[in-house]
């Protein structure tokens, strides 16, 4: 299940992006959205989310600085920033969200939505690799790098795990491009 929130301090956006989102998503996938008036209740959780979408000026804090906050706390998360003012639309770039919808042309947000579950699909795949004695699997969500040491595969994870497999690297990259990971191949 896609864990998402939605912060804008103004109610009546906050449910046009809940109609969009339950357009978008409807029945066919499965999702859980929150909804947030008060940007600090977000900025002092510890909860992680899928896919946040934030508006930028908020009283208080930003949706910028509640990006930084969250991204700190799950770096994967897909940040979508709302907007109603042109003028912060180029410093809000420059943290880099997934997508950035004006609010008076908010139904592109559908689009930005599905951009967004592409990219979990991918990330929640699972690469399933033969070494020499055993089996692993390697979720692609928690995977940050991996290196080749001897004849060894070590597969670096989120939260400083290390899993171990003897495999040839270019079998791993082999089945990373089979099931279109390319990105993590460059």
């Amino acid at each position: 299940m896609v864990k998402m929130i939605a912060v804008d301090d103004s109610r009546t956006d906050l449910e046009r992006i809940k109609r969009i989102v339950e357009e978008t998503y409807g029945s066919s996938k499965p999702y859980k959205l929150k909804l947030f008036t008060n940007a600090r209740e977000v900025y002092e959780s510890e909860e992680k989310w899928d896919i946040a979408i934030l508006d930028i000026m908020m009283p208080g804090i930003t949706g910028m600085e509640l990006l930084y906050k969250l991204r700190r706390n799950n770096p994967k998360t897909k940040f979508i920033y709302v907007t109603g003012y042109d003028v912060v639309v180029e410093k809000a770039i420059h943290s880099h969200p997934f997508d950035l919808v004006k609010k008076r042309t908010l139904e592109e947000l559908k689009q930005a939505l599905m951009d967004c579950w592409v990219e979990l699909e991918k990330e929640n795949q699972t690469l399933v690799l033969q070494g020499e004695k055993e089996m692993m699997e390697i979720e692609f969500r928690q995977l940050i790098y991996f290196e080749k040491e001897h004849n060894y595969v070590i597969f670096h994870m989120e939260n400083q795990v290390q899993k171990k497999l003897k495999v040839s690297s270019k079998k791993v990259i082999e089945q990373m491009k089979n099931n279109e990971i390319t990105n993590l191949c460059k």
